[in-house]
């Protein structure tokens, strides 16, 4: 069985959530085609990560 999870020692990493690389009208040679669709999903994930008191790295 599985450990319980400790919140306490739980880290949550947003990596690359820069408009280069999910805003169309940047025109970037980085863009990646879609990334804007994990937008909402990211901003929810941050917002129950928080909730739950789970250290954030951007």
């Amino acid at each position: 069985m599985a450990a319980a999870a400790k919140w306490s020692e739980t880290t949550m990493l947003v990596i690359d959530m820069q408009k280069d690389f999910v805003d169309p009208e940047m025109r970037s040679p980085l863009l990646v085609t879609g990334g804007e669709a994990v937008i909402p999903a990211v901003v929810e994930a941050v917002a129950v990560a928080r909730k739950g008191g789970i250290f954030l790295v951007w």
